[in-house]
This record gives C-alpha cells, structure tokens and sequence, in this order.
C-alpha cells in the first residue's frame, strides 16, 4: 500500500481537506525536528546533494512519505549539472560522429529535457518563490528560509545559460 500523501501534496495539489488532514498535519509538524533520510537506493555520491537539498526545504514540509519524490529530484538535479558541465566544456553546438557537420550536442538536449523535470518536481517542495508563495496562501505553517531562494537561482542561473546557448545553436 503507498504511503499516503503529505498535507503539502494535499496542499499543491489543491485537495487539503481541514477535517481530514488536520491530524496529519500536526503529526508532519511534531515529525519536522528530524531530518529526512535519503532512502536506501539513492546512490552514496548524491547523498552530499540530497543533505543540501533538504536543508534548502523547510523540515515542517518534508515528511517521510516524500523521500521518494524528493530522492528524484535529487537525481535529476546531479544529472542538470553533469549536464550543465559538458555542455559548458563542449558549447551547445558539436561536430557530428558521422558527417563532421555541426549539431546540436546531445547533452544540451537532454539539459533541456532535465530541467524540464527539475523544474516539475520542484514545484512540488515550494522551491521557486511563486510555489511557496502559493504554499503560503493555502495556509502553510512558514514559507522556506533563503537557501531554497538561493538553490533555486542557482538552478534558474543553469536554466538561463541552456537557453542562452540553445539559441545560439539555433542560430547556426
């Protein structure tokens, strides 16, 4: 059976019920103290990521029917950023294996194709100032502190520099 959903997913997805989530919520807030452990199969290497990540989220949002969700976003942001990195070492435009003509580098498409999903799921843990403002109005207990301001700019910084070099290479 899955683990029920947390009153923030009630909350995002518009179906918080006070008379039936009331209860779950004050256990979620009684749970917040604890910081959320990664689950067992997330690789040893994205373990420093996913302590950064929760840090930037506010505990009294996380509880540990999330692990899964956020265990995602953790391995798509890390695949964002080895991305990010080739596509900086490359440039977004690369000389085909076959024909030696200049294509578009098969790391700025699937950059592209990761943020797309980075940008998804982080809707999901109010990581962008319009999700917790809207977190905010459907009566969260406090919106996150700076850092997730912080990761997400840095994400949007990534985000830019892509779409910078995507029409550079559409240029060509």
């Amino acid at each position: 059976m899955p683990a029920p959903k947390s009153t923030a997913a009630h909350l995002a997805d518009g179906t918080f019920r006070a008379d039936r989530h009331a209860k779950r919520r004050r256990v979620e807030a009684a749970q917040s103290g604890k910081p959320l452990k990664p689950p067992k199969e997330l690789p040893p290497k994205l373990r420093p990521l996913w302590r950064r990540v929760v840090a930037s989220i506010d505990a009294g949002w996380l509880a540990p029917a999330d692990a899964w969700l956020l265990s995602a976003l953790v391995v798509v942001l890390d695949q964002v950023q080895r991305d990010a990195a080739k596509v900086s070492d490359q440039g977004s435009v690369v000389k085909g294996a076959r024909s030696g003509e200049l294509v578009r580098n098969p790391f700025a498409i699937s950059l592209r194709q990761n943020l797309d999903a980075l940008l998804r799921l982080s809707v999901r843990f109010g990581l962008s100032p319009r999700d917790r403002a809207l977190l905010a109005t459907l009566a969260m207990p406090e919106a996150p502190t700076g850092a997730a301001s912080e990761l997400f700019e840095q994400l949007m910084q990534q985000f830019r520099a892509a779409s910078d070099q995507a029409v550079e290479a559409e240029e060509w």
